[in-house]
């Protein structure tokens, strides 16, 4: 029985070491301002805005998808939170790209699901995030802010570092 539970422990252990190295264009969630800033200025060009709390990017290519808008967070120095948008047509092309996403990220993801909203709209949850919650959820949406146009999104966070 001792060595089931060492088996176990050692088992979470590795799991949580692991999680904590998640991140996203090579940036690990909790990197520093500055340090993120290196490498994301790198991956996705100019920031068209960039606060010491949030940073926006236009037009930006990830995870074989072509983002309309990415915006990433920081809390108390640390990166906490990125959000990618696609501005889509209709919603069937909403829900496209959001497939078009979860297969992306299935190939490096095994422990996706998928549920449904209120509303009975889909949504994919995946990954194991630094706090232990899923790492990523995929959405459709009606963006206000963007005329009510039929958004695709994909979120990683916000992970309480």
């Amino acid at each position: 029985m001792k060595k089931i539970l060492m088996v176990w422990c050692l088992a979470v252990f590795a799991l949580a070491a692991n999680a904590q190295k998640e991140g996203i264009a090579g940036v690990e969630f909790g990197a520093s301002h500055a340090k993120a800033m290196e490498t994301l200025k790198t991956a996705f060009g100019a920031p068209v805005s960039e606060t010491p709390d949030l940073v926006e990017f236009k037009n930006v290519k990830f995870e074989g998808q072509n983002f309309s808008q990415v915006l990433i967070y920081f809390d108390n120095d640390k990166m906490n939170q990125a959000r990618f948008y696609i501005a889509c047509a209709s919603k069937a092309q909403a829900v496209q790209k959001m497939n078009e996403i979860e297969k992306s990220l299935a190939a490096r993801y095994k422990n996706m699901s998928a549920d449904q909203e209120d509303d009975g709209s889909k949504f994919i949850k995946g990954g194991l995030g630094p706090d232990g919650q899923s790492l990523f959820t995929i959405y459709t949406f009606k963006d206000r802010k963007n005329g009510f146009k039929w958004t695709t999104g994909l979120r990683y966070g916000a992970f309480m570092l």
